[in-house]
Formats: C-alpha cells, sequence, structure tokens
C-alpha cells in the first residue's frame, strides 16, 4: 500500500471509513491492499488488540497514540472552520524538522482524514530523511576547514572531498570558501547536506548503478538479492550485520562493495578481492 494511494482515498469522502482503517493498517505494516484473508484476519486482531495503527482514521485518538509512539517528538496544530481544516505536524525528535500538512474540506466529525493526511506526509519525508543519511553512516571525514577549495563552476569556490563526495557551502572567491567551510556542520546531517551539495555539482556516479544484497559466500558465489527498484538506502534498511552490499554496472562490472556492520554499511576495502582472499584456503 503506497502513500500516494492512501492519500487519495483520504482525500476521496465516500471511501467508507474502514477501508481507510485497513489501508492505513496495511501502510504501516507493509501489505497490499485490499487485504488478503491472512492479512483481514491480522488487521481484527490487531483492532481487538486496540493497537493504534489498526483504528488510525475512525479513531482519532488512536492515531495519535500512533504518533505519540513513533515520534515521541512532535507538535500538532489543527485549525477547524467552516467545515474546512488545517492540520500541520511537526516531527522534532529527528536530525532536523520535518513537517506533513493538510488543508482541505473537511467536517469536523472526520478530521481523522486530515490528521491522518498530514501524518503521512510527515511520516514519509521522516523516512526519507533516515534513508537519505543511510548513506552517509559511517562517514568520518577530515575537518572541514581541511579540505582543499576549488572552483566548483565559474565564479563559485568551495572546500571539497572528491573522494568521499563531499562539498561545503560555495561562495564567490576562495576566502568565502574557507569561511564555509569552518562552519558548524552538525553530525551525519550535515555530511548529508555536503554528499547531496556535491551530488548537485558534479553528478551521482552511483545514480546507474543496479544494487543487490547477499551474504559474502553468496556474493562469492555470484548469488545476490535485487533490491526494491534498485534503491540502496531501502536496502540498507533491510541488511542484517555482515551482509554485503554490491553496485553493478550496466556491463555487470562491480563498482561498489559495501559492508553491514555496527555502525552502517562502509566500503569494504579491496572490494572482491578482500573477500576472495578472505575466502581463499590457508596453504
Amino acid at each position: 500500500m503506497t502513500t500516494e494511494r492512501l492519500t487519495g482515498m483520504l482525500r476521496d469522502r465516500k471511501t467508507p471509513i474502514w477501508e481507510l482503517d485497513q489501508a492505513f493498517w496495511a501502510r504501516e505494516r507493509g501489505v497490499d491492499y485490499p487485504l488478503t484473508h491472512y492479512d483481514l484476519d491480522h488487521w481484527e486482531g490487531c483492532v481487538r488488540e486496540g493497537e493504534p495503527a489498526a483504528r488510525a482514521v475512525s479513531d482519532p485518538g488512536a492515531l495519535l497514540r500512533h504518533v505519540e509512539l513513533r515520534y515521541p517528538g512532535h507538535r500538532l496544530d489543527l485549525r477547524a472552520e467552516n467545515g474546512r481544516a488545517r492540520v500541520r505536524l511537526l516531527l522534532t525528535g529527528q536530525p532536523v524538522g520535518v513537517e506533513g500538512e493538510f488543508e482541505g474540506e473537511t467536517p469536523l466529525s472526520d478530521l481523522g482524514r486530515a490528521v491522518a493526511a498530514a501524518f503521512l506526509r510527515a511520516d514519509d519525508l521522516a523516512s526519507s530523511l533516515q534513508q537519505r543519511l543511510l548513506g552517509v553512516s559511517g562517514l568520518n571525514p577530515p575537518p572541514y576547514q581541511d579540505w582543499p577549495i576549488e572552483e566548483i563552476s565559474p565564479g563559485r569556490w568551495g572546500a571539497v572531498h572528491h573522494e568521499l563526495r563531499l562539498l561545503c557551502a560555495t561562495a564567490n572567491g576562495p576566502d568565502g570558501a574557507a569561511r564555509h567551510a569552518g562552519m558548524n556542520h552538525k553530525g551525519d546531517h550535515g555530511v548529508l547536506l555536503c554528499r547531496e551539495r556535491y551530488e548537485r555539482a558534479f553528478g551521482d556516479p552511483e545514480a546507474d548503478l543496479v544494487w543487490m544484497v547477499g551474504t559474502r559466500d553468496s556474493v562469492l558465489r555470484d548469488a545476490y538479492t535485487a533490491g526494491p527498484d534498485n534503491a540502496p538506502d531501502l536496502l540498507k534498511l533491510r541488511m542484517r550485520e555482515g551482509e554485503i552490499l554490491i553496485g553493478k554496472d550496466r556491463r555487470g562490472e562491480v563498482r561498489v562493495v559495501r559492508e553491514m556492520g555496527p555502525d552502517g554499511c562502509v566500503d569494504l576495502p579491496g572490494g572482491l578481492d578482500a573477500l576472495r582472499a578472505d575466502d581463499a584456503p590457508e596453504p
């Protein structure tokens, strides 16, 4: 069940409330909608047990409990007047705040749809941020002020680390770029901003790679599991420690080899050659 489809159902006043409850729960559990007989039994059991996500649209109180459980840091602003509602849900417990909003025709008696729509938007943004942060997890760049300063584009200069694909905020000259490099880059989010800035300036060399996951043994046997939409950040969310992430180009050549460790997914020194050496029998 996708966010886009569920949002459309929420905005369609003709959609029965029980369908919205089931569809919301299906999105939370990552299952298809309409529910299969097995999933329907599971949903009914969750309703009986009082799971908040099982009645999140028909019972706004259940949805608010769901928000509290998933995002302890939050702020909800709600205004309802003359059959219209405006809902803003700010999630503050993230590296940077993300906000979901709904505005439209909504009777006071049907505010659950509006709050659910705002939650979906905020939850999507928070999930996207988490996935993007995974792309830089484990990086430990040297001090930003020590990076070389280069002309990034005509008249724009910036401190850049090509090996890690990171770029500080640019300026009109080297002196301004040096000042930007000395700014306070806060944790992984600061690294993420530098990575995304670099990819806007130089492109993403991994954009066209096909991504796969496997154990060390399956990687050596070339037996991988293809990832959803070939999205490496989504794969990382499902990887277990010790598993290997492989990126191949369109010719089938391996370009990236990373291993999931306790602190995230990091490049494996030596790539496949290192794996083969580890697997080789002792003389």
